[in-house]
């Protein structure tokens, strides 16, 4: 069986941006690129003449999940190039993280190397500033519409933004209880990019406050 050691680049950009990551995927070479619809959510001020109730409110918009693979060495290159393209520097429009994976299976081509090393590596990593710095990532599974506590709760204890996408359960959806209430399909997948020293911490928070 064949492994293969490479970095895995997570884009959250806003739907209209998605063009952009793609099109610069498609110019370094890349030929396998990976999309999932999701949605961004960020905690909005209420305004000034709404006396009661929380002082923020909840707000998410439509987002792309884009996936792509790329040589471990040209992580930094790609990542920036990435970040360039759609202008992630801005604040709302979006990020990126990457994380080293070891692909197993069938050996497939996953970039044209000529393509993608044309541009060395300085040119492309100096060009935009990225926070390299080291994060967990947790990933909570819970029924569709009942991750909206769990995402208030982050965002409130600043613990981290959550990325949520959408997926369907492939598991025995027995009946419980004696009202027989079936485990729903329909599950929604959050994402919490938290630092090492709180990911214990954001676990915690997500067990309890999504009943998992």
């Amino acid at each position: 069986m064949n492994r293969l050691e490479v970095s895995k680049i997570t884009c959250i950009v806003d739907v209209r941006l998605s063009a952009r990551i793609e099109a610069e995927a498609d110019r370094m070479g890349l030929k396998a690129t990976y999309s999932e619809r999701g949605k961004q959510i960020a905690l909005k001020a209420r305004p000034s003449w709404q006396p009661f109730g929380r002082r923020f409110r909840m707000v998410d918009s439509p987002a792309d999940l884009i996936r792509l693979y790329v040589p471990r060495s040209y992580e930094l290159a790609a990542m920036a190039r990435l970040a360039s393209a759609a202008d992630l520097f801005l604040p709302g429009r979006g990020s990126l993280f990457a994380e080293d994976v070891v692909l197993v299976g069938p050996p497939s081509p996953l970039w044209d190397e000529a393509t993608l090393c044309a541009d060395p590596l300085p040119t492309w990593a100096t060009a935009i500033r990225l926070e390299l710095a080291p994060y967990d990532l947790v990933f909570c599974i819970v029924p569709r519409g009942h991750g909206r506590d769990l995402a208030l709760a982050m965002l409130e204890m600043g613990l981290g933004v959550p990325i949520v996408g959408y997926g369907e359960g492939m598991g025995l959806r027995d009946q419980l209880g004696l009202l027989r209430i079936t485990i729903p399909q329909d599950k929604e997948l959050l994402r919490f990019l938290a630092p090492p020293g709180d990911s214990d911490f954001v676990v915690d928070v997500a067990v309890r406050k999504g009943d998992l």
